[in-house]
């Protein structure tokens, strides 16, 4: 097993794993994502003893909205009944999820202007820089981050992705091309359109031939002749689209936080707290396997 300096922990990517799955509840809170959750955390304390571990939370990406006001705006309450129950009972849940993490040996951060993606990626490029970094989530967006001590890891797969097998993986050669190729995609979760049409094939295929769209533009301004009418209209008109959707997804462009919007949790393992909490939840598989599930948490 490969061994990490430090675990990142994508809270909101990984709770939603979680409360997709089979509905449990206590009265009225749906507490699957909760369940999953706890169970997670703790699995991944197992498996790397006395490496430290930070879960990072969804903040408002204020800067982004600045650049485009109709980020995530499909998301936008009353435009799909169906999601917007789910988002709500996710929503009710999660201050249970860092309630119950603040009795767990982990660091919790939020920001309420920045993202987990953001978080994730100053924390990589900036404060633990040459660190060997283990970044649990699903989300892509996270992707540009991998590099030769950075692994992403699937919550719930047996997929790691890391600087040698990035290529094989992803098609792309590097965590770079395959940022700019997501941003000519664009990203429909985030309601972020692509730009002229390029689409997956396009963009692969783009990157592959000209090393960066940067690549391709100099080659056209300086005069050369290149096929295809996308490519062209992407060099002619698609230039400020382009840049708009790297400076959206660029996590190295990620502001710093500033000391009033940002939260720090220091958790550390409280029995008691944690029995009590999770009696109250009615989790009897964990209480019944009680010195077995809390044994990583007291050798952290």
């Amino acid at each position: 097993m490969q061994t990490f300096d430090a675990i990142l922990i994508d809270g909101n990517s990984v709770g939603r794993i979680y409360h997709a799955g089979r509905v449990l509840s206590t009265g009225a809170l749906q507490t699957q994502a909760l369940y999953g959750m706890v169970r997670f955390v703790r699995n991944v304390i197992e498996a790397h003893p006395g490496v430290p571990v930070k879960v990072l939370w969804d903040g408002r990406a204020a800067h982004r909205y600045a650049i485009y006001p109709d980020y995530k705006g499909n998301r936008v309450e009353g435009k799909d009944p169906k999601m917007d129950v789910v988002r709500g009972e996710y929503k009710k849940v999660r201050p249970f999820m860092m309630k119950a993490l603040e009795f767990f040996p982990v660091q919790q951060l939020v920001d309420s202007e920045l993202e987990a993606d953001d978080l994730a990626g100053l924390l990589c490029t900036k404060t633990l820089v040459g660190k060997r970094i283990a970044l649990f989530t699903k989300d892509s967006d996270w992707w540009q981050l991998v590099s030769d001590t950075v692994s992403c890891v699937h919550p719930t797969e047996n997929r790691v992705l890391n600087g040698a097998n990035f290529h094989q993986e992803t098609g792309y050669h590097t965590p770079s091309a395959y940022l700019e190729g997501k941003a000519l995609q664009g990203d429909g979760s985030d309601n972020i359109a692509g730009v002229g049409g390029i689409g997956e094939k396009g963009a692969l295929d783009l990157m592959a031939k000209f090393g960066s769209v940067a690549g391709l533009f100099a080659r056209i301004d300086g005069g050369e002749k290149v096929k295809g009418k996308r490519l062209n209209d992407l060099a002619s008109t698609g230039r400020h689209l382009f840049e708009r959707n790297m400076a959206l997804m660029d996590l190295s462009r990620s502001p710093m936080p500033r000391h009033e919007t940002l939260k720090v949790i220091n958790g550390r393992f409280d029995e008691q707290k944690l029995r009590t909490l999770f009696e109250a939840l009615a989790f009897v598989s964990i209480i019944n396997d009680w010195a077995k599930f809390t044994l990583p948490l007291r050798n952290q």
